[in-house]
């Protein structure tokens, strides 16, 4: 049994096992440290420590600071603020940026007369927890930085518990009203007019017929790659054919991009127009597909290892030379 069991002092919910240091000295990542568990990634399954509880203790909030995202880290600093006030969570959120933190504690067991409650709290600390069980306390003092001080208190009768979250807590500022949103006037919608309907399917011709093109060249690259495929890499009809397809590919993509672009032109004229869109939508994925299966076309070609090799032929001797 350790020694604050043995005083008859309750084990708060929530927070550092009841013992010294030394007693937890096997579980604990840092010296003479007495509130167990670490926010180290959890092990066996345990739950990761909330956002409450790092913004409770400081030291597992510097431990698990870089694992969290920036909406936890928001989460943590708010409630600090909330909790020791917002020059606290100032100074820890300056900690955890510089690395200037001390993630160890000091157990003082039974406190000296130089640590009353109004010395701690001028010199940087906060009350993180207490626990009485009427003649003595125990007291969780962190700072910013991630340092801790038990501190064994004896109590005199008729005290009042220290709050920890009470008076002299400067609560956070509280971001201005926002105002609620004010939907714009609602516009008649059109009666997609002949001139639009007009504009509508010229549009749809032009995604058809790019589209049309883009699958025939597809078929015939295919071919001319079969063709190429026959060819020796050392010969001038392999260099000229790999060549070509190289340029075929760049005009492929550029106009699979002029005719994405036009389409896309003639949908934002046609927004307000009050005629059905959805084919065009339609259109333009098709077309954008397309222009992807081009690019990826072009990236495969020139990461083919069949490359045009030149061969220097020198003049060999005669034999009777």
């Amino acid at each position: 049994m350790g020694l604050l069991q043995s005083l008859g002092l309750p084990k708060p919910a929530g927070g550092p096992p009841l013992g010294t240091a030394a007693d937890v000295a096997a579980d604990d990542e840092s010296p003479s440290r007495a509130d167990g568990s670490r926010p180290a990634a959890p092990k066996g399954g345990a739950p990761a420590p909330s956002t409450g509880e790092l913004a409770q203790w400081p030291s597992k909030a510097h431990r698990a600071w870089k694992r969290l995202d920036f909406v936890q880290q928001s989460a943590v600093a708010a409630q600090m603020a909330s909790r020791y006030g917002q020059a606290f969570a100032t100074d820890f959120l300056a900690a955890a940026k510089s690395g200037k933190t001390k993630l160890e504690g000091a157990d003082f067991v039974t406190a000296q007369a130089s640590q009353t409650q109004s010395a701690m709290k001028a010199a940087g600390y906060k009350l993180a927890q207490y626990a009485s069980n009427g003649d003595r306390a125990q007291e969780w003092w962190v700072r910013p930085d991630g340092f801790e001080v038990f501190l064994l208190r004896v109590v005199a009768p008729g005290t009042t518990p220290p709050s920890t979250t009470g008076p002299g807590v400067t609560p956070p500022p509280q971001p201005p009203p926002v105002k609620p949103p004010v939907d714009p006037p609602i516009e008649p919608p059109g009666t997609c007019s002949k001139d639009s309907l007009d504009q509508l399917e010229m549009a749809l011709k032009w995604a058809t017929d790019a589209l049309a093109e883009a699958t025939q060249e597809h078929q015939e690259i295919e071919a001319e790659k079969a063709r190429m495929g026959k060819l020796s890499v050392t010969s001038k009809d392999f260099e000229q054919a790999y060549a070509a397809l190289t340029e075929r590919l760049k005009d492929d993509i550029k106009h699979m991009e002029d005719a994405a672009a036009d389409v896309t032109t003639a949908k934002e004229a046609l927004e307000k127009s009050g005629c059905n869109l959805s084919k065009l939508d339609t259109a333009l994925d098709d077309l954008q597909n397309e222009l992807t299966a081009f690019e990826v076309e072009k990236s495969l070609h020139e990461m083919d290892i069949r490359k045009p090799i030149k061969v220097d032929v020198k003049d060999l001797p005669d034999d009777d030379e």
